[in-house]
């Protein structure tokens, strides 16, 4: 499947707990909508507010400067729901809609790659 034309819809708003339910902190305070093509189809997928991040949980072996920015913020919210939601297109499609997402950001295209690459070799998969 091919994933293209990523747009954010809409702000993100997050809201900080005052304590932590497991690694459950940050949750999105008001649904939070994006679009991409799928295989030239038009997808909106919601993140609902209610919804916790941990921002994208990163394997040991990426270096920090790779990951640690507010700058994917954004991208890690959208993958960490699908991962949580596991929707029928698979872990691939999500780990692409992440690459698009952190292109959409301005994220540079070696942060990208690295960001994508850990996540298709150590993310979830479905």
């Amino acid at each position: 499947m091919i994933v293209s034309d990523f747009r954010y819809v809409q702000d993100l708003v997050l809201r900080r707990r005052l304590s932590e339910v497991g690694n459950r902190l940050f949750y999105v305070d008001r649904d939070y909508t994006v679009e991409f093509r799928l295989d030239g189809l038009p997808v909106r997928f919601v993140v609902p507010a209610g919804t916790w991040t941990d921002f994208g949980s990163v394997p040991r072996i990426v270096p920090a400067w790779v990951v640690q920015r507010l700058d994917l913020i954004e991208p890690a919210v959208v993958h960490d729901y699908m991962c949580q939601v596991r929707p029928a297109w698979g872990w691939r499609v999500a780990a692409d809609v992440l690459n698009l997402a952190m292109k959409a950001s301005g994220i540079p295209w070696l942060r990208r790659q690295a960001v994508h690459k850990a996540v298709v070799l150590f993310g979830p998969r479905w």
